[in-house]
């Protein structure tokens, strides 16, 4: 949603994967799809901006740390 995002970092289309990283210690948490631009996403104060693709504790998250 974007009250929550506090920086937008790069250009990206509508229909890119992103990744959502932590403030404090800058790890990620989920990677997600763009619900539009980077230009409009700077300028949105409401709504949702991303659909989630996976995120940490997911079955497939979980999958990559055995294999990593």
């Amino acid at each position: 949603m974007a009250p929550g995002i506090v920086a937008v970092i790069g250009d990206f289309g509508e229909g890119d994967f992103l990744t959502v990283v932590d403030q404090l210690h800058r790890k990620p948490l989920a990677i997600g799809q763009a619900l539009s631009d980077s230009e409009t996403l700077r300028a949105m104060k409401r709504g949702k901006v991303a659909d989630n693709i996976h995120y940490v504790g997911d079955r497939i998250w979980n999958l990559l740390k055995t294999i990593i």
